[in-house]
């Protein structure tokens, strides 16, 4: 799975993340403004904005919350997590 790098710190712990890579399948591309990313330290959501990533809107949560997708992810980042301990 084809990685993008940019350094973009995340608004909830402010870990500077410095790669992005798809979640599901398909042609990989760079992430644009209005994507989720999901933080790898702290397992919570932002959405790309601009050369920066911020927190979600009530209404990006509740699509981020309804996607299948975004849900598959998350449970995988929290399983993972859960193994740290």
């Amino acid at each position: 799975m084809p990685k993008h790098v940019f350094h973009s710190r995340c608004p909830w712990c402010e870990a500077v993340n410095t790669r992005a890579s798809n979640a599901v399948p398909g042609e990989a591309v760079a992430p644009t403004d209005g994507d989720a990313s999901l933080c790898f330290y702290c397992g919570e959501w932002a959405i790309f904005d601009g050369d920066r990533q911020r927190k979600p809107t009530a209404a990006e949560f509740i699509e981020i919350g309804e996607d299948p997708d975004c849900q598959k992810l998350r449970a995988a980042w929290a399983h993972l997590e859960g193994g740290r301990g």
